[in-house]
């Protein structure tokens, strides 16, 4: 499946194009932290997705396919440059909403600062994670 992301401006038109591999050949397969929100899933939807039934797989991907559309369309209507600034938002989370959202955020701060550290660029994820937390926390971003 694929899906393209488009904005126009300045006489230019930008194009994002994301392609959905199967399931079983990603290496990211364990969502349930992410997928964590009141009011998301009916009690049976909820159970199919817990014993990873075929209808809770295909739901559980349906729900995730949804959400890397949803994320970009709404940055893009609060005027967020959207795509090449915002590229990937597969696992965003609403801290409104997730308990894990803090817990998640720091992980994959880390996971980009460790990334980041091999091209020399070195910063403090920890302190990272923190700013943008209080800046949340202060509806500052």
């Amino acid at each position: 499946m694929a899906h393209v992301v488009s904005k126009s401006g300045g006489g230019k038109t930008f194009y994002a194009a994301k392609i959905y591999k199967k399931r079983e050949e990603r290496g990211f397969k364990n969502r349930a932290d992410y997928l964590v929100a009141q009011n998301l899933f009916k009690r049976r939807q909820l159970l199919a997705i817990g014993k990873k039934t075929r209808f809770g797989r295909k739901l559980e991907e349906a729900v995730w396919q949804n959400r890397e559309t949803a994320y970009p369309e709404e940055l893009l209507a609060a005027g967020a440059d959207v795509p090449a600034v915002v590229i990937n938002f597969p696992q965003a989370s609403d801290p409104r909403r997730n308990p894990n959202a803090q817990a998640l955020l720091l992980r994959d701060i880390r996971n980009l600062c460790a990334f980041f550290s091999k091209c020399a660029v070195n910063a403090d994820p920890d302190a990272l994670c923190r700013e943008m937390w209080d800046k949340y926390r202060l509806n500052e971003m």
